[in-house]
């Protein structure tokens, strides 16, 4: 399966090719992963993120999507499929969508 990889620490994207299976995306993601969705060019497209609360290493997907740690991005369009699908994005689009920063995330809800 082909996904990427967003690696706030480094400030990264790449592309990697690993088994289809939840354990490598938690693998990947550094633990639990939460799966949580984004829009991107007219699908949903799926991320899983191990959401790291102590972390100060975040990365933005779009305009209003904030994650800690790292993310994974995998398939898309159709949620109720129980296989897990490559991703057909680009590292050029991610990286042209993704901010990376390093301050701690204001709690949620919290409005300046």
């Amino acid at each position: 399966m082909r996904v990427l990889v967003i690696d706030p620490y480094k400030r990264n994207v790449e592309e990697r090719h690993i088994p289809s299976s939840p354990r490598e995306l938690q693998k990947i993601a550094s633990g639990f992963a939460l799966v949580m969705t984004f829009p991107h060019n007219g699908k949903v497209h799926f991320v899983a993120v191990n959401e790291l609360p102590a972390s100060e290493f975040h990365f933005k997907l779009g305009a209003e999507h904030v994650f800690s740690g790292f993310g994974v991005i995998f398939g898309c369009d159709n949620p109720f499929n129980a296989e897990l699908e490559s991703t057909d994005l680009s590292v050029a689009e991610i990286r042209a969508i993704t901010t990376f920063f390093s301050a701690p995330r204001p709690p949620m809800g919290w409005v300046q």
